[in-house]
């Protein structure tokens, strides 16, 4: 009387990876294939996060994205291939403050903190001292009596391309004598006050 033989394939799997099966002629699963384990998110299952040390060790479309500025290491992120004119600055490890995190991304610039730099703030006295088309934000507070001329420092921005229509309450009068003398960009809103590279001073009434 002849017997069945049951025949077994094995195939070793790397540590940690999750087999992919289907089922064979027996009741038993065959292994066929193993998928790595990641740490992506369910966008990206099938592919590994490449970690980096610098934008250098990433694809051309990617730059090196790192928890914080003084971190080691990171992983990839491909840069935002469009980004809104929402004005929710971030300070970013390079001590520019951009618009917003969509900005700093494109710039391939890890982030320090959200809102403006401070202690780290990249220091102009005009755009030409800001890197990469950037724009120098040159403003005092209301106080009357604080110096606001033309020697006014000031800190790098990124902005985008065209200021979006005035949301916050922030509104700020040149002190540019001219300007000033003919009524000239007077309650300004914060993007196109820091674009016009003049230096302003936070206006204290109503706008008009």
């Amino acid at each position: 009387m002849k017997h069945a033989v049951r025949v077994v394939f094995t195939i070793a799997l790397p540590l940690g990876a999750a087999p992919a099966m289907i089922a064979s002629c027996t009741e038993d699963p065959v292994v066929l294939a193993a998928i790595p384990a990641v740490d992506g998110g369910d966008d990206n299952v099938h592919v590994r996060p490449r970690r980096c040390i610098s934008s250098s060790d990433c694809p051309s479309d990617a730059f090196c994205e790192k928890p914080s500025c003084s971190a080691p290491a990171g992983f990839c992120r491909p840069f935002p291939t469009v980004c809104p004119d929402e004005e929710m600055p971030v300070c970013g490890c390079d001590g520019i403050t951009y618009f917003n995190d969509c900005l700093r991304a494109a710039a391939g610039v890890p982030k320090m903190n959200p809102g403006e730099c401070e202690d780290n703030a990249r220091v102009c006295f005009g755009a030409n001292d800001c890197p990469n088309g950037g724009s120098c934000a040159r403003f005092v507070g209301s106080v009357p009596d604080m110096p606001c001329g033309p020697s006014l420092p000031g800190r790098c921005w990124s902005l985008p391309p065209t200021c979006p229509p005035p949301t916050r309450s922030d509104r700020w009068d040149s002190c540019v004598p001219a300007d000033h003398d003919a009524g000239r960009r007077q309650c300004v809103d914060t993007c196109n006050a820091i674009r016009s590279d003049a230096p302003h001073r936070r206006r204290v009434s109503v706008c008009p």
